[in-house]
C-alpha cells in the first residue's frame, strides 16, 4: 500500500510542481485552460512539501485505518443477509478469527466485554441469550469495556449475530 500511495505522492509532487511554473511560451488553447490558468494565479501556487505533509497528517487521522478481518468460524448461519446463531438450552457459541488487535461485544450500544484472542487471532463467545437477541462482535482497538458511545459505522469491523431457536 505504501508503495502505491508514495508513487501517488510523487505524481502529484511532480505535477504541482510543474504547475508552480510562471514562464508560459504557449496561449491557453480554451476557456477552460485559461480559467484554471488565472485562477492558480490568484490563488498563489502550493509547495509540494505542503500537500504532501497534509496528506501524512490525513493519515494520521482515523481515516488511514488499516483493514481489519472479522470472521465467523462456526456457531452461526449466514441467513436473510446476517449472522443467526442457533440457540442450544438458551445458550449459543461463536468462533471465529480476526487481524485486529482486539475484539469486543457490543450489546444495546455498550462494550460490555473483550474476548480473548489466540496467537493467530482466534476467539470463542458463549452466551446465554434469548429468541431475537441481537450482538455486535466489533474488531477495533479504540473500543474499551463499558463504553456506552459506540458509533458501529465508523467501527472497524462489526458483524451483527441474532440469536434464533433451533
Amino acid at each position: 500500500m505504501n508503495k502505491k500511495l508514495f508513487g501517488t505522492l510523487a505524481v502529484v509532487s511532480l505535477a504541482l510542481f510543474g504547475c508552480g511554473n510562471n514562464d508560459t511560451t504557449e496561449p491557453a488553447d480554451t476557456a477552460a485552460d485559461t480559467a484554471s490558468v488565472s485562477s492558480e494565479a490568484d490563488s498563489g501556487h502550493k509547495d509540494p512539501n505542503d500537500v504532501i505533509s497534509g496528506i501524512k497528517e490525513n493519515m494520521d487521522n482515523d481515516e488511514g485505518r488499516p483493514s481489519v478481518q472479522l470472521g465467523m468460524n462456526s456457531g452461526v448461519e449466514w441467513k436473510d443477509g446476517g449472522y443467526k446463531a442457533p440457540l442450544k438450552d438458551g445458550k449459543a457459541t461463536v468462533t471465529g478469527d480476526t487481524t485486529g488487535e482486539k475484539v469486543f461485544v457490543v450489546k444495546d450500544g455498550e462494550v460490555t466485554e473483550e474476548l480473548e484472542l489466540g496467537e493467530s487471532g482466534e476467539f470463542e463467545y458463549t452466551t446465554e441469550a434469548q429468541d431475537g437477541d441481537v450482538i455486535y462482535l466489533v474488531a477495533d482497538d479504540r473500543l474499551e469495556v463499558g463504553q456506552t458511545d459506540v458509533d458501529l459505522e465508523d467501527a472497524d469491523r462489526a458483524e451483527e449475530i441474532t440469536f434464533v431457536n433451533e
